[in-house]
């Protein structure tokens, strides 16, 4: 059977400046995530060369405590987010705020660098972003 289909299914919802910047933010966010990971293998690897089990074990803290879990956390939400944000759901704006959050907390520890900077930056951009959506009722069917 035919059934005719809906011009709203098809088509992919209308995106305003709002969106094009959350998305933007969300998408540098993603990128630092995916930085966070690459050092966090670098120290991994790093740590394996290392003679002293101490020196091994501060290797591997720094990997796991500051750039595996909270870039793993950033990469996630950050896709959870754009994925939303694509489709036109209305749980994009909770997501985008909390992975603006996420990337406030994430860069707290770098702070005193300019990477810890620019991620405050970037975790302030997108978190006012995805406030300042319009907030979306779910329709109940």
């Amino acid at each position: 059977m035919n059934r005719p289909v809906d011009a709203a299914v098809t088509q992919p919802p209308e995106t305003g400046p709002m969106q094009r910047q959350l998305r933007g933010g969300l998408i540098g966010v993603q990128v630092v995530g995916f930085l966070m990971l690459a050092g966090a293998a670098a120290f991994f690897v790093h740590g394996l060369g290392q003679d002293e089990l101490s020196d091994r074990a501060d290797d591997w803290g720094i990997a796991i405590g500051f750039l595996l879990l909270p870039g793993t956390a950033l990469v996630l939400t950050s896709r959870a987010a754009l994925s939303r944000l694509a489709r036109g759901t209305a749980s994009a704006r909770t997501f985008g705020i909390l992975t603006g959050v996420f990337t406030l907390l994430a860069t707290l520890p770098f702070v005193r660098g300019w990477g810890g900077i620019l991620g405050l930056a970037l975790g302030l951009f997108t978190l006012t972003a995805a406030w300042l959506q319009p907030r979306r009722r779910v329709e109940r069917r």
